[in-house]
């Protein structure tokens, strides 16, 4: 009542102050519970994530054929990567190399200059859209313009893609469908290039504090080869710490029945 009156000014500042200051005074003297909470603190500290390099050593099997791969990340997060510190659902990624070495050759897997994913979930007062991109050189199933089970040559690949994804409320799960559009050029490829629309679909899954996963279905309509194409990318992590993780990956394409496959196994350490 007096603060009310001292802002409708029915008294003056100087008589209303020094009563002001004494109720507040013996206020602070009341032995009652503190209103406002201190914040928890969070089991692990946001501000030590992984480190932005990495290094990853693995082993497996492409089409029964054994290999070793290297690859090295220069920057800076994947969508696999240990999520600590990290917004969920996002990905950037520069300067990231792979080679492959199988017992009678040595090659280039992939190399990606730039690839940037950007997932927002839809909730009740908007429908955010989800957004990524990429442009990267890679191996692919493909020999005289025709999908291939037994070889693989370069393309330059380029690829935007666009659509809605939703979470649940602790941010453990995250599926998403959206539409691509790729576009490939090498000299493998009928006239030099093609592209292709591509629907796709997938979820990110937190199951743990140590163990995540990626599943993402690509469906690219090569329109050159009038051709459906189904692709399968699963990622599985456990993370010792926050720089040291061990990781299992499966890839697989269709296409007119004849399919190809890849599994490996690997070690990524964040520097």
């Amino acid at each position: 009542e007096l603060y009310l009156s001292l802002i409708s000014r029915r008294i003056e500042r100087t008589f209303a102050q020094a009563r002001i200051r004494a109720i507040l005074q013996q206020r602070r003297k009341l032995q009652a519970e503190k209103q406002r909470q201190p914040p928890k603190t969070p089991k692990f500290d946001p501000v030590k994530g992984h480190h932005a390099r990495q290094l990853n050593l693995s082993f497996g099997q492409v089409q029964h054929q054994n290999f070793v791969e290297i690859e090295h990340r220069q920057a800076y997060h994947d969508l696999i990567d240990p999520q600590v510190g990290h917004r969920f659902g996002t990905q950037l990624v520069f300067l990231q190399g792979k080679l492959q070495i199988q017992q009678d050759h040595v090659k280039i897997e992939s190399f990606k200059l730039m690839s940037a994913q950007s997932f927002n979930p839809i909730h009740p007062f908007r429908a955010p859209l989800s957004w990524g991109m990429q442009f990267n050189w890679q191996q692919e199933s493909v020999h005289d313009g025709k999908f291939s089970d037994d070889k693989q040559h370069g393309v330059i690949n380029l690829n935007a893609q666009a659509g809605y994804s939703i979470a649940d409320q602790d941010n453990h799960v995250l599926c998403y469908t959206q539409m691509q559009g790729i576009l490939q050029a090498g000299k493998s490829l009928k006239d030099g290039w093609r592209i292709a629309p591509a629907p796709s679909f997938g979820c990110l899954n937190q199951w743990s504090e140590h163990i995540n996963s990626t599943l993402q279905i690509e469906v690219p309509f090569w329109i050159e080869q009038d051709k459906w194409n189904l692709r399968v990318n699963n990622q599985w992590q456990y993370a010792f710490n926050q720089n040291n993780a061990v990781r299992l990956n499966w890839q697989y394409q269709l296409q007119e029945a004849q399919d190809w496959h890849k599994f490996s196994l690997g070690y990524a350490h964040y520097f």
